[in-house]
């Protein structure tokens, strides 16, 4: 709960806003034992929603984190699924609603073999990709008597999404409001001292990463206007930014096969699968764009071929495959 409270007064300071969801794994094995025997994998996703309005201090963010997540472990056997169901918010492709960001804490004392006549020990393997845009994952440590002995954090993103800068101030961020909160539990979120977020030259934050499609229309062209106009008539939704995403704002399959409908009759060549592929205002105008110049896209840059591919990550958790994590170790 406390890591919970830290992480969250952090992405409040970068931004986040107030009402923040941060998905929890949980073991969802129940309280009353009966599968304490059984083999299996039973794990559940809570999505823990903390408010974190009115400046509070962080005993009090610490207190209506563990509120929310006391009511969660209550109905922790409510399937995760059903949860999105019930709310079935949008669903942008390769993305889970809710759980943009994770925080797991594993905290069981790690396995340990004893092998006749040899050493052996747990390595965990890092897979080289991200399951969610942010993952924190945080291993409880002990001493070789079983004390325990510290935490290990590591944060796991998606490299498409957010800069490698400002994860490892968040990194940083976490570990101070963590410090800071100890300190002096009275102090409000918005006077911990935490370390300044990166920015911009122009001031804003630089944490998402909005790559701008090659040969992108004008962001206030005609065709920019006419493909918004269209969103905003089949979402429903008054206003839409050219790097605004079709599917969160509460696009689905059958509302893309209406707005190519609705492209197509006004001249344009439109599918419904070009929407999953160029998801923004900005990216379908950009391949419209091509579409009626001839132009062909960039050809994707070419994969340097190596001699052997690695079998396995190595010892610092990173693989070739532009995976970035960092462990912030502290006792």
């Amino acid at each position: 709960m406390a890591l919970h409270a830290a992480l969250a007064a952090a992405l409040v300071r970068a931004g986040a806003g107030e009402d923040l969801a941060v998905g929890s794994p949980i073991a969802g094995r129940g309280q009353d034992g009966t599968v304490d025997d059984v083999v299996g994998f039973f794990v559940n996703m809570l999505v823990l929603r903390t408010d974190a309005s009115g400046d509070p201090t962080a005993r009090q963010l610490l207190a209506r984190t563990r509120e929310t997540a006391l009511n969660a472990f209550a109905h922790q056997d409510v399937p995760f699924e059903e949860v999105v169901g019930a709310l079935n918010p949008a669903r942008p492709p390769g993305r889970q609603p809710f759980t943009e960001v994770v925080l797991a804490l594993q905290n069981n004392a790690r396995a340990e073999v004893d092998l006749p006549g040899a050493e052996a020990g747990v390595e965990p393997l890092r897979t080289g990709a991200a399951r969610f845009e942010l993952l924190v994952d945080v291993t409880d440590d002990h001493g070789p008597s079983g004390a325990p002995d510290g935490m290990t954090l590591v944060f796991e993103y998606r490299t498409s999404c957010l800069e490698p800068e400002f994860v490892r101030w968040l990194a940083d961020a976490v570990v101070e409001a963590l410090t800071a909160a100890a300190a002096d539990p009275d102090v409000p979120l918005s006077r911990l001292p935490l370390p300044a977020p990166p920015r911009h030259a122009d001031g804003t934050l630089d944490a998402v990463r909005v790559p701008a499609p090659a040969g992108a229309a004008p962001a206030d062209s005609a065709l920019h206007r006419e493909i918004a106009a269209v969103w905003s008539d089949v979402l429903g939704v008054e206003r839409i930014g050219p790097h605004d995403d079709f599917f969160r704002l509460g696009g689905n399959s059958l509302r893309a096969v209406r707005v190519a409908a609705r492209l197509t009759g006004a001249g344009r060549t439109v599918t419904a699968a070009q929407l999953f592929t160029s998801p923004t205002v900005a990216a379908l105008a950009a391949e419209l764009e091509r579409a009626s110049t001839g132009t062909a896209p960039p050809a994707p840059a070419p994969i340097p071929r190596r001699p052997r591919i690695p079998r396995r990550p190595g010892r610092d958790g990173r693989t070739d495959t532009g995976q970035s994590q960092k462990e912030v170790p502290w006792t």
